[in-house]
């Protein structure tokens, strides 16, 4: 046995509590080392009882790790537990909070959930991981009110040039347009930030309760809001809570009062007075003076922006947020957050931006869900640019699903790309067939589907801000095949839950080819992507009978399939 391959501690996400008396276990172990594993369990008080035992699970791993899991029922809150590990020669090992040993061990030395307390459990937003989220720019999506154009607003489609460009887009042009997003599939609306600021990205903000005037009214978003729940799709809003504007009356008193200003511990200021030419005050990214960081640790600023989230959970019935560099953010506010959010509203979603991994925001007690960049990276290498083997894009899908609890991954929001990116398409070499494959996986691959407004349309862009260009509403000048596409995958994601909530099984990932399967219950659903564009995959499909959900055929199984160079096919099993 590979000792070093063992890992387990008892907490997220090797262990935690699913309800009052169920208990998630996960234990890590080499890849291919190991051939079974039980846990012996019991309620930690029960001190002359004997131990439970039960099978785990083998669930499929990385390159480097396999894993085994297992849920735990019916023990009175109270969990001790060890394991007995048994390797391919047959030998048996035993593993507990004192490492490996050869003998069972006493009850003393056992891993411990000492009690499921209620308020540790994680309630997940099951509205949102049957889903398809997209992202909106408002300013760029479409101008439904010309009277609340900003001046000098450019017009429709020239190219993008800076934060202080403006073409009119606003909350009236997306009600306008909620029965094309109904069309595309579309559940969830996010939006990049509406309230009052000067810039037109908005995340430079001057008043948390305000609807900036270009975006139009209160009674708008309202309008919006209501139009949107009666389609059934649901609305989140871009919260700013790392940093404000410059503009806002907080930073505005300390600017003008200095040490003496009543909200100087609202931000980290490192001397006085605020010299915005040197940046004597902490900001966020690199040096950008306009929007000072927020001091999150200060109870005041926390009570504050708590009541913002309020206000527009109550009086708005928005269904969550999108919090901007969360991972910037005190752990402490975030919890606070999280808790305010849930009790206005129990089914709202709370998402974080994260680019990274991020797994220590992703416990269940600060956020639903991240926007996936790890995903995204992992897609764009494999799919776009064509640097990554079909192998690591894998790997690098596995490290991530492993890092969380099973139940936030199904929540993780799959982007290809974002306002803070270039376009998927752009970085494709404007190869839409690179785009349809890479949106085949993610709509058949594990979370929530992530649409940047256009994309599906064919919409290009370079970096920021070339990546915030206006929308194409002109059907010539559309790609309407692809458009078909998306919705098309988010018609078989609709009908078929395996794509929701299965599991996931890979089946083949080599030579820029992969073959793997959803499964629930009764229901199989396979994928086959051939990511090279010279060469047919030859596939040998398993016994059975298959129906191709893109024509509609019966294919007999036990042949062999071909799938065309930069093609693809989705087959349901049907007996």
């Amino acid at each position: 046995m590979i000792k070093q391959g063992i890992y387990h501690i008892p907490d997220v996400p090797f262990a935690y509590a699913i309800n009052e008396t169920t208990l998630y276990i996960k234990l890590q172990t080499a890849k291919d080392d190991i051939k079974q594993v039980r846990v012996y369990y019991k309620d930690r008080h029960a001190y002359e009882a004997p131990f439970q035992v039960k099978d785990m699970q083998w669930l499929q791993g990385s390159q480097v790790y396999d894993y085994f899991e297992v849920e735990l029922r019916n023990v009175h809150k109270k969990f001790r537990y060890f394991f007995e590990i048994i390797d391919q020669e047959g030998k048996y090992f035993y593993y507990n909070e004192r490492g490996i040993i050869n003998h069972k061990p006493d009850v003393p030395q056992s891993f411990q959930l000492p009690y499921l307390c209620p308020g540790d459990f994680y309630q997940p937003v099951e509205w949102a991981k049957d889903g398809i989220m997209y992202q909106i720019f408002p300013d760029r999506f479409c101008n439904g009110n010309t009277k609340n154009d900003p001046q000098g607003v450019k017009q429709w489609g020239e190219p993008v040039k800076g934060n202080h460009d403006f073409f009119g887009g606003d909350l009236k042009g997306i009600t306008n347009n909620l029965d094309y997003l109904k069309d595309l599939g579309v559940t969830i609306i996010y939006t990049t930030p509406i309230f009052q600021s000067s810039s037109n990205h908005k995340y430079n903000t001057k008043d948390y309760y305000e609807i900036d005037p270009q975006f139009g009214t209160k009674e708008e978003l309202r309008e919006l809001i209501n139009e949107a729940h009666k389609r059934g799709i649901r609305f989140i809003l871009d919260g700013v809570f790392n940093h404000s504007g410059d503009d806002f009356f907080a930073f505005q008193d300390v600017m003008q009062k200095g040490e003496n200003s009543q909200y100087k511990d609202w931000y980290y200021i490192e001397s006085f007075p605020i010299n915005q030419q040197k940046l004597n005050y902490v900001t966020f990214y690199d040096r950008y003076g306009n929007m000072p960081k927020l001091n999150m640790s200060n109870p005041e600023t926390v009570a504050y922006f708590l009541d913002v989230a309020s206000y527009w959970l109550r009086e708005f019935h928005v269904d969550g947020f999108r919090l901007d560099v969360c991972d910037e953010i005190d752990h402490y506010f975030l919890k606070k957050f999280y808790q305010r959010v849930k009790q206005v509203n129990p089914e709202a979603i709370v998402v974080g931006e994260i680019m990274h991994m991020g797994t220590s925001f992703c416990r269940g007690d600060e956020l639903d869900a991240t926007m996936n960049y790890p995903f995204r990276e992992a897609v764009l290498e494999f799919f776009a640019i064509r640097c990554m083997s079909a192998e690591d894009f894998i790997e690098a899908l596995a490290i991530r699903k492993h890092s969380l609890r099973k139940d936030i991954h199904k929540q993780m929001l799959n982007l290809l790309d974002s306002h803070d990116t270039a376009r998927f398409v752009t970085d494709a070499s404007g190869k839409k067939n690179r785009l349809q494959l890479a949106t085949v996986f993610q709509y058949t691959y594990l979370g929530i589907p992530y649409i940047y407004y256009g994309d599906e349309v064919g919409l290009e862009g370079g970096n920021d801000p070339d990546c915030r260009r206006c929308m194409i509403w002109d059907k010539e000048e559309q790609d309407t095949k692809l458009h078909e596409h998306f919705i098309w995958l988010a018609k078989i994601r609709k009908e078929h839950k395996a794509l929701v909530d299965g599991e996931f099984q890979l089946l083949y990932a080599k030579d820029n080819c992969l073959a793997y399967r959803r499964y629930l219950a009764n229901e199989q659903i396979l994928v086959l992507l051939n990511n090279k564009e010279d060469q047919t995959y030859t596939y040998d499909l398993p016994e059975g009978s298959f129906r191709d959900l893109r024509t509609g055929e019966v294919i007999t199984g036990g042949q062999t399939w071909n799938v065309e160079p930069m093609g693809f096919a989705v087959l349901d099993k049907i007996n």
